[in-house]
């Protein structure tokens, strides 16, 4: 382990080793999360397809991380996403939510109702000036991105910034109504993941 913290890690191997190696070279999880809080992990689960097909991220890797969580004290953890299929077949598909089952005081949720949202002021937004954000986003103590790392079509690559566009509840206007490199950035601007750890 380094003598200070450093801010990024990449780490190869099978899954858990992965994440756990990655968290210690960043100083540990202490570095980020505090007994009592509640926390929320984002991570890709948009997609009502299986682990194998590499659309999500891979269930190990949420697991792992709200395991360590757990065990460095949080109260709740709640792993979110705004999914893009159906929630229930997302959260089974993808394995997350079988993953996560066993690990105390964690929920895995497909927050696809406007209720779940509230309105947010983006003050430094050169093209959003308020944006509709999940209300456990703005509530938790501390938010984890945990985006898998894909190419996309529109802006070449999708990871953490891309991915926190699933805490939002319009998606579809940063598509069509405005600049979308310029909407993922003001986005980032108000939404600020305390930890981000990319499954490429």
């Amino acid at each position: 382990v380094p003598a200070r913290p450093v801010d990024i890690a990449v780490v190869k191997g099978a899954p858990e080793k992965a994440v756990r190696r990655a968290i210690e070279l960043l100083g540990g999880i202490s570095r980020f999360v505090k007994p009592g809080q509640r926390v929320a992990i984002k991570p890709n689960m948009s997609f009502a397809k299986t682990p194998e097909e590499a659309a999500n991220t891979n269930p190990q890797v949420v697991a792992t991380v709200a395991q360590i969580c757990r065990d460095a004290g949080a109260r709740d953890i709640l792993v979110i996403d705004h999914t893009l299929h159906q929630g229930k077949l997302c959260i089974e598909r993808s394995g997350i939510g079988s993953a996560c089952q066993a690990i105390k005081n964690t929920h895995v949720l497909a927050l696809n109702v406007e209720t779940f949202y509230q309105r947010v002021p983006v003050p430094q937004g050169k093209v959003i000036q308020e944006l509709k954000i999940m209300k456990e986003i703005v509530r938790c103590d501390l938010l984890i991105n945990i985006p898998a790392a894909k190419s996309h079509s529109a802006t070449g690559v999708s990871l953490g910034m891309k991915g926190l566009m699933g805490v939002i509840w319009d998606r579809g206007s940063f598509h069509s109504q405005v600049d979308l490199h310029q909407a993922i950035a003001d986005l980032s601007s108000v939404v600020k993941p305390a930890l981000t750890i990319i499954d490429a």
